[in-house]
């Protein structure tokens, strides 16, 4: 006989948005055809995890056009500190670089992104 597996214990996050958050984060759930919010969370955590592991390799993250050519770089606040939290963690633990990083970003647009001479292309601040 098999032993049932141990289930994790689950932690209950509660996301306020305003009705425009709402209805793209729905519209997003419909356009990429997934079955709820919880699986687009999944996604976007997963997506924004990776971005995180090649920030700390000081890599960008970008889109490539083959057809034309064309990169454009996202520009994501809070990544910008990823590459050099991650080597002050690695040296030592110091309280210092937290607080850095999240003063950096406080007038700073949610995320934006870069055409290949630098200029910018589009922005948020949701």
């Amino acid at each position: 006989m098999m032993a049932e597996p141990v289930k994790e214990p689950k932690v209950r996050i509660q996301l306020d948005l305003t009705p425009k958050q709402a209805e793209r984060f729905d519209n997003l759930i419909h356009y990429c055809d997934l079955g709820s919010r919880k699986e687009l969370f999944n996604v976007a955590m997963s997506l924004f995890y990776w971005a995180t592991q090649e920030a700390s390799k000081g890599r960008k993250i970008a889109s490539y056009d083959e057809r034309t050519d064309h990169v454009e770089t996202i520009v994501v606040p809070a990544l910008d500190g990823v590459e050099v939290h991650v080597a002050n963690e690695s040296a030592s633990a110091s309280s210092s670089t937290a607080t850095d990083l999240g003063s950096r970003k406080a007038d700073r647009p949610h995320f934006g992104l870069v055409g290949q001479r630098g200029e910018a292309l589009a922005s948020s601040s949701d």
